[in-house]
């Protein structure tokens, strides 16, 4: 097993993250994660989640790189399970694709979560540090005990498909038109009764938007009720404004594609 598949499966079986900030704890790595970086020099992709497992006992972190060589991507994948309740000797497992279960020695230290490995003679660390803008993931192997860094990534959390549906109506409802087209992709495509062949684009963005809540005083959207499948999120709503005798009701059903946690469409349908 050369350097690079080595200290990719140790830095995988690394505790994720954790944080420029006085202290942390696994719930503050919750969620999935994902950004780009270098190993061994080349450039590389990284997907984390980092849930608990087995009733709380434990966290198990998931994680995938795929990096870009002459000789084409090289993939690796595993998965780690850290004991919760975190001790000065605490132990942690990591199993991989290539049938390693390796022991691991996770620890909070200055802010972050830090993990030592060993595999046959390689030694290891593995650090994984939050900040305001998201995760920095930092490797490194111990060469007569100095630490020489193979591997760097910044990684950002993933807005999940309901998440981002929270997100945009608690934006609408506040009337946040920025909040709600950093939620979109800059192609992204709508689509509704009033615009059935579609439109995109930020500055027609706005001119909808903005006089919706321009024209309709005291607009907002109540969720009913949201279906998740993959990449699509289907959600009913009830869309309401002050009228010259009270409330205005409307039932509408919306549909959204997520990719890469950006809406790339945003289908409606109402009574027109």
């Amino acid at each position: 097993m050369n350097r690079f598949l080595i200290s990719i499966a140790a830095s995988l079986g690394c505790a994720a993250a954790a944080a420029a900030q006085d202290s942390v704890s696994f719930a503050d790595l919750q969620g999935a994660w994902s950004g780009s970086g270098r190993f061994q020099g080349l450039p590389s992709t990284v997907d984390a989640t980092f849930q608990p497992a087995l009733g709380g006992s434990f966290w198990r972190l998931t994680y995938a790189v795929e990096a870009a060589s002459d000789d084409g991507p090289v993939r690796f994948a595993g998965e780690g399970l850290y004991p919760a309740a975190m001790t000065a000797t605490a132990e942690g497992r990591w199993f991989d694709v290539r049938g390693a279960a390796l022991p691991t020695r996770p620890r909070f230290d200055g802010g972050a979560l830090v993990v030592e490995w060993t595999e046959g003679d390689t030694a290891g660390r593995s650090t994984y540090a939050p900040d305001d803008d998201g995760l920095r993931v930092t490797d490194a192997v111990i060469v007569d005990g100095e630490a020489e860094i193979f591997a760097q990534a910044e990684l950002r959390r993933v807005r999940t498909p309901a998440d981002l549906v929270d997100e945009l109506y608690a934006a609408f409802n506040r009337h946040d038109l920025d909040a709600m087209w950093a939620l979109y992709d800059e192609d992204a495509r709508h689509v509704s009764p009033t615009d059935p062949s579609g439109w995109s684009g930020e500055e027609k963005f706005r001119e909808v938007y903005g006089g919706l809540f321009d024209s309709l005083p005291g607009l907002r959207d109540d969720v009913v009720s949201v279906v998740v499948d993959g990449d699509r999120a289907a959600i009913e709503f009830v869309a309401s404004w002050d009228g010259p005798d009270g409330r205005i009701e409307l039932p509408i059903a919306g549909f959204l594609t997520i990719r890469n946690g950006r809406i790339v469409e945003d289908v409606t349908y109402y009574d027109n």
